[in-house]
């Protein structure tokens, strides 16, 4: 005589018996990643354009880089802080930041390019398509407006004011200090920054 079947345990209130569906986490973007660079664990690259990163970048935790509607490049020795935004915007093909560019935390920049040297202090905007110089220094919590051009050595400041930085437009002794110092400041961010650039290699 078989025995009386089991009954299962009734089930808790709340708890759906329907079988769990991965829910699928941002795209992983094609990436190319320089051996030299620091990639934070907790940096954040999402899209479905490729995303190039030169020798000696640091990317910090909380940082995101973006290629969702356009590629992303990212030049030797620029410095992404936390919470820093980076990449181009809809309707837009590409952003490119060029060499020893320092992008400070909470910046957003949706620039198409970002010349050598330029800072973009905490919290500063660069607008969609926008071009900004060399040596450029965007103050705190300001912005440069879509599509703008920015000449090289520009200073933007306060309730949109603009001002050439004739001490850095003159003597190449200080810009070749900049990128002394912005050198310095990636090896200081190499030890302090533990790197996983192997989660996001392609």
């Amino acid at each position: 005589m078989s025995p009386p079947p089991t009954k299962r345990p009734p089930k808790p209130a709340g708890l759906s018996t329907a079988p769990s569906k991965h829910v699928s986490s941002s795209p992983r973007p094609p990436t190319t990643i320089a051996p030299t660079a620091v990639i934070a664990d907790k940096a954040l690259l999402i899209g479905i354009h490729p995303i190039i990163i030169a020798e000696n970048v640091v990317v910090h935790p909380h940082a995101k880089l973006i290629s969702t509607y356009g590629s992303l490049t990212i030049g030797p020795g620029c410095i992404i802080a936390e919470r820093a935004v980076v990449g181009p915007t809809s309707g837009m093909r590409a952003t490119i930041l060029e060499a020893n560019v320092t992008v400070e935390s909470g910046a957003v920049v949706e620039a198409a390019i970002v010349d050598e040297g330029t800072i973009v202090e905490t919290a500063a905007v660069l607008g969609a398509g926008a071009v900004v110089g060399s040596y450029c220094r965007i103050s705190a919590s300001c912005g440069v407006i879509p599509d703008e051009v920015l000449p090289d050595f520009t200073v933007v400041f306060g309730a949109g004011q603009r001002r050439i930085d004739r001490t850095m437009e003159r003597y190449e002794s200080i810009r070749e200090m900049r990128g002394k110092g912005q050198l310095q400041q990636v090896e200081l961010l190499r030890r302090l920054i533990p790197s996983n650039a192997r989660k996001w290699a392609s």
